[in-house]
């Protein structure tokens, strides 16, 4: 196998894990996806499930993406069936998937516990890093508990990229004791403390079920169980922090992705920046914002004028999807990052 052709099957397994709709996954050409060794590859890395549990796409998922590769090579012109033949690992695995019943998206109801299943995040720093953020996630669930914080969206995941990919980025978060606000999956949060050398990380959002997720299942995912230095918390905006402590924790940088989706949270999301800044030490929000409507994005600039806030826009772009190879995401609706100050 080439080096291309090698970069092609990693490239694969990243979008896989990552759950990429099927129809966007880079699957290489029939030419090289016939080779038993490549499928045997694709089985060991993708499919064989006593191998890879529990960090494992749902069976629905796994079946999809099968079908596709299956139907690619025996569709294809290269194909003989006389000749060709598909390895019985492979097959087997899709006569299993074929028979098992499908999974459940969503919660039905929007109120019973919606169906997590892992989304390994691979970091984009080079074709054949192994390093990955494993989060707990309900891809069908957009609205269940009020919150869309079920998903890891395209904020969060141009804001990793920019930690990971840029010396400045790095710098933000190396040694720093950082706050994510509005965490959600707390997918940034596990980046800063499991790959950027956070000194510590407190991740915190206003859904208790989210911040349950991330001190169990998410902790234990990443291996980070026993360190002291990342914790999960529930703070709503408007209340103090840590309401027991007559001192108040003390952070170099907070972070947010997704924060200014709706005028009606900008004067609590303002309130909470300058109490962090005042009273918890706070020198720098670095703010990561889909712009899908300007007047929204708007106030909050202007929110941050009337706070005398100094407020820069960082000149970064998340590459285009095709060169992406981590940490994999849309950038058809701009994405801005912004460094905010007292």
């Amino acid at each position: 196998m080439t080096e291309a052709e090698d970069h092609g099957i990693t490239l694969l397994v990243a979008q896989y894990f990552q759950l990429i709709d099927p129809k966007g996954l880079a699957i290489p050409p029939p030419c090289i996806l016939k080779r038993p060794s490549v499928q045997a590859q694709i089985y060991n890395e993708m499919f064989d499930e006593d191998t890879l549990s529990p960090i494992i796409p749902p069976a629905g998922y796994r079946l999809r993406v099968l079908k596709n590769i299956v139907t690619r090579i025996e569709a294809s012109e290269e194909w003989d069936p006389e000749e060709d033949e598909i390895i019985e690992s492979l097959m087997t695995a899709f006569t299993t998937l074929m028979s098992q019943p499908p999974d459940p998206s969503y919660a039905a109801d929007g109120k019973s516990t919606p169906q997590l299943s892992f989304v390994k995040y691979t970091l984009p720093q080079t074709p054949q890093s192994q390093d990955s953020v494993v989060t707990s996630e309900s891809r069908g669930l957009l609205y269940g508990f009020g919150s869309t914080g079920f998903r890891t969206w395209e904020a969060a995941l141009h804001l990793g990229t920019y930690l990971c990919c840029t010396e400045t980025g790095q710098a933000l978060i190396r040694g720093k004791r950082v706050l994510e606000l509005g965490a959600g999956t707390g997918f940034v949060s596990l980046l800063c403390k499991k790959h950027l050398d956070a000194e510590r990380m407190l991740m915190t959002d206003g859904n208790d079920k989210l911040v349950e997720l991330f001190n169990s299942t998410c902790l234990k995912a990443n291996k980070l169980t026993d360190d002291a230095h990342i914790q999960g918390k529930v703070w709503e905006w408007g209340t103090p922090l840590f309401q027991e402590e007559s001192s108040p924790e003390q952070f170099d940088i907070a972070i947010g992705a997704d924060v200014t989706y709706d005028t009606a949270i900008i004067p609590l999301l303002m309130n909470t920046v300058s109490t962090l800044f005042t009273s918890h030490g706070v020198k720098k929000f670095v703010l990561s914002a889909t712009i899908r409507n300007k007047d929204t994005f708007g106030a909050f600039l202007a929110a941050c004028r009337k706070y005398n806030f100094r407020i820069a826009k960082f000149p970064y772009e998340s590459p285009p999807p095709e060169d992406q190879i981590g940490f994999f995401h849309e950038t058809r609706i701009r994405i801005c990052t912004y460094m905010v100050e007292p």
